[in-house]
This record gives structure tokens, C-alpha cells and sequence, in this order.
């Protein structure tokens, strides 16, 4: 009986390496990478690896971008602007993708524009305080 045992699981044990032999490499993910982070003393320049647009959101004080497909690196990290208004920046991994927020007290607003940078595609987000008169 113990030696019909061990044949059997030495059977699957030799299954399972034979398997694991034959099984084709895992899928590469088309992920894009973020490679760098740069501040400026307005905004915030994000370098991936591959072109990419943002989903843009505003939200009480709050300004977001969401990069879909992409994996990076948590940041964060702060700047004055000439207004004197403290915005906090937070860059924020995800499953999904990538998602950097700007915060302040005040209302936010950003604009943001893509630059091509040696080899990776830069998106450079500027911030300022919004209106008054909105």
C-alpha cells in the first residue's frame, strides 16, 4: 500500500514539473511605466514610458488625473503657489493605472500639456488658484 502511494505521488509530482515545462510564458502586460516624477514650483511633470492622455476631474479643492494602464511608484509632495495658497500633491498606484491629485484649500484649477522628452512622453500639469467668478 505505501509503495503504491509513493508511486503515485511521485507520478504527480513529475506531472506537475512536466507541466510546469510545457505551460507558455505568461502574457507580458502592455502596461505603460512611469518613469519619472519632476516638481516645478506650480505643478508637476509626469514621464511614462508610451503616450499617454489623462482623465481629468475637479472636485471640491481637489484637481485629479487618472493615467488608465499604467503602473508606477506612490509620491508625494507639496508647493506654494504666488497666490500663497499651499497645494499638497499626491501620486497614487493603482491597479488600473496611475491617478495624481492636487490639494488645496481653495478651489483648484490645471491645465495640462504632453511633450515628447529623449524616450518617454512627459505630461506637464500646471496648477493655479480658481477664480473667484466661477
Amino acid at each position: 500500500m505505501k509503495f503504491l502511494a509513493s508511486l503515485a505521488l511521485l507520478g504527480f509530482l513529475v506531472g506537475l514539473m512536466i507541466g510546469r515545462v510545457v505551460e507558455p510564458p505568461p502574457a507580458l502586460q502592455p502596461y505603460n511605466r512611469l518613469l519619472q516624477l519632476q516638481s516645478y514650483a506650480d505643478g508637476l511633470a509626469v514621464c511614462f514610458a508610451q503616450t499617454i492622455t489623462p482623465q481629468v476631474r475637479h472636485e471640491q479643492g481637489a484637481y485629479y488625473l487618472w493615467f488608465a494602464d499604467t503602473q508606477g511608484r506612490n509620491a508625494q509632495g507639496e508647493f506654494v503657489l504666488p497666490q500663497g495658497q499651499l497645494v499638497q500633491w499626491q501620486v497614487e498606484s493603482r491597479d488600473t493605472g496611475v491617478q495624481v491629485v492636487f490639494v488645496g484649500l481653495q478651489a483648484l484649477q490645471g491645465q495640462w500639456s504632453v511633450r515628447q522628452d529623449q524616450q518617454q512622453w512627459c505630461t506637464d500639469i500646471r496648477i493655479s488658484a480658481a477664480s473667484d467668478t466661477q
